[in-house]
């Protein structure tokens, strides 16, 4: 029996937000990597995409691009850190509906390291099995009318489809 997608779309109520990572201290082998000023996650400017993640404790992060929400295996593409702890990549393009997870190396880490969602991001797809494989998906920002939805509720948070 095949395994049907199930999308979870998460949007959130002011697409105008300008996401900047938390003040982050707890647990940091390096406390200059604080905070960053830089919007996070996958958006587009100027003709390409943007993905940005904030880990300062990171050794290593791949940026990990799907074709399709079936795709077990993906592109893998090394992100760069700034001084910070911002990790990030563009691609040349608008690449919205791409699927998107990242691989976040640590130094204790001894076994693989699995395909995160990005915590930054605005819309997730995922499978409804046992390991429920997630994916995080390029959105157009500010491009969704809710006018006339019905059957959904504001949660005083994102909206859950």
């Amino acid at each position: 029996m095949k395994n049907f997608p199930i999308i979870l779309i998460i949007v959130l109520i002011s697409m105008n937000i300008t996401y900047t990572s938390p003040l982050y201290s707890e647990n940091t082998t390096d406390s200059t990597k604080e905070y960053s000023d830089k919007r996070l996650g996958s958006f587009v400017e100027n003709g390409q995409t943007y993905f940005r993640l904030f880990a300062p404790d990171a050794v290593a992060v791949l940026l990990i691009t799907f074709s399709t929400l079936d795709d077990s295996i993906g592109v893998e593409t090394q992100m760069i850190p700034d001084e910070n702890g911002v990790w990030e990549i563009k691609l040349d393009g608008e690449k919205y509906g791409l699927y998107y997870g990242y691989k976040v190396r640590q130094k204790k880490r001894k076994f693989p390291e699995p395909i995160c969602i990005d915590p930054y991001s605005k819309a997730v797809a995922t499978f409804n099995t046992y390991m429920n494989p997630g994916r995080s998906i390029v959105i157009k920002e500010g491009d969704y009318n809710w006018e006339g939805m019905s059957g959904f509720r504001e949660t005083g948070g994102p909206y859950y489809l």
